[in-house]
């Protein structure tokens, strides 16, 4: 009887992990146990109790019952350890549901106040915006999401509109932006998600420090913008316009496209140009003193005049 029930445990677990073969064994055996674990610990006691009583019974001999009792009273301890262990892991998934109810229920909120419209809501505007950097910053999965709801905010709320000139960057503008500049680095192998602001205002524009790493800002109007120890690689300046942009120092290397880009009155001291393609591009009375350049710095139909200081064509 003892050799059947364990042949009937052997049988049973082997089919459950058979079932089971799309997780690893580790997992299914930890799945299998939580579905189980009350026939698994009746059957081991049973066999313990079949294994104590049996021989006994057969040659005739007296019973320790006691010895019965304590091994009985070990599996019941065991037991209520794995029942303990189960109990805590169904509480961390509830916590897990109920995290992921709150984040959700915080995006909305967020962006609910994001759209809210009206000059005299910006201070909402804004205080959704950094509200969804705390979700992008809180959940992984949903930072795509904040990225694109950002970018689009941006594109909505100024674009660069050929008849009308661009005003200054608004506030909650200027806030989208900064949360996208500090967005969490792009990491080797996973998805590139390029960040869309082509055709945006953004004159005076305050992006120190901030990482334009997979933005495209072309044909926008960045003119007066503040561009110091930005990390640009790669970015899209095609047809943008810098005019009177402090960008002194910045390493434009690992820009994609930088042709047609208006540097009008920019002040580009110590910039690296090294194989950059800046064909078409204007720098009537921009300071290049210092600028980093080699022979495959392209300055085809680029323009200058005699107040450009620092160029080398």
């Amino acid at each position: 009887m003892v050799v059947g029930l364990l042949a009937v445990v052997v049988v049973l677990g082997a089919w459950q992990f058979r079932v089971r073969g799309d997780v690893p064994s580790a997992y299914g055996a930890w799945l299998w146990l939580r579905s189980w674990w009350p026939a698994v610990g009746g059957g081991l006691v049973l066999l313990v109790v079949l294994g104590l009583v049996w021989p006994r019974s057969a040659t005739r001999q007296p019973h320790d019952w006691s010895r019965t009792t304590a091994v009985v009273s070990a599996f019941t301890a065991v037991a209520a350890l794995v029942f303990t262990a189960l109990s805590l892991d169904a509480t961390r998934e509830q916590v897990a549901v109920s995290e992921q109810a709150q984040i959700t229920d915080r995006f909305t909120k967020a962006v609910e106040q994001v759209g809210v419209k009206g000059a005299d809501r910006v201070h909402l505007r804004i205080g959704g915006i950094y509200a969804l950097e705390r979700v992008a910053d809180d959940s992984e999965r949903d930072r795509p999401a904040v990225v694109e709801l950002l970018s689009a905010f941006i594109r909505d709320t100024s674009p660069r509109l050929p008849d009308r000139p661009c005003d200054k960057v608004a506030p909650d503008v200027q806030a989208a932006f900064t949360v996208l500049g500090r967005r969490p680095p792009h990491v080797r192998g996973d998805p590139i998600r390029v960040v869309d602001l082509r055709g945006t205002c953004l004159v005076e524009l305050w992006a120190l420090d901030a990482d334009l790493t997979y933005v495209v800002l072309g044909d926008a109007n960045l003119d007066r913008a503040s561009l110091g120890r930005v990390k640009l690689g790669p970015v899209t300046f095609n047809r943008t316009s810098l005019r009177g942009a402090h960008a002194s120092g910045v390493d434009f290397r690992g820009s994609w496209a930088l042709d047609g880009t208006d540097f009008t009155g920019a002040t580009l001291g110590s910039a690296n140009f090294e194989g950059v393609d800046l064909s078409g591009a204007r720098f009537e009375g921009a300071d290049l003193t210092g600028a980093k350049h080699n022979g495959s710095t392209k300055t085809t139909g680029a323009t200058k005049d005699s107040a450009t200081k620092g160029a080398w064509w």
